[in-house]
């Protein structure tokens, strides 16, 4: 489905769908010669960001 990413050397066991780093939310990306470019979102999307998802994870954790 949207934001899924299988490849075939990482078979996937559990999908968590996010919204996409530098599309959906701010990211950065690193040209070749190793400047990173800012990238402002230009699409909105309802999911929760990947740090959102493995912040709500690590408190999870935490608290057991």
């Amino acid at each position: 489905g949207a934001g899924t990413r299988e490849t075939p050397v990482a078979p996937m066991h559990v999908a968590l769908a996010t919204s996409t780093d530098g599309v959906h939310t701010p990211g950065a990306a690193c040209r070749l010669d190793d400047v990173p470019v800012a990238q402002r979102p230009f699409l909105h999307s309802d999911l929760p960001s990947a740090a959102d998802v493995l912040d709500a994870i690590r408190r999870s954790a935490i608290r057991k």
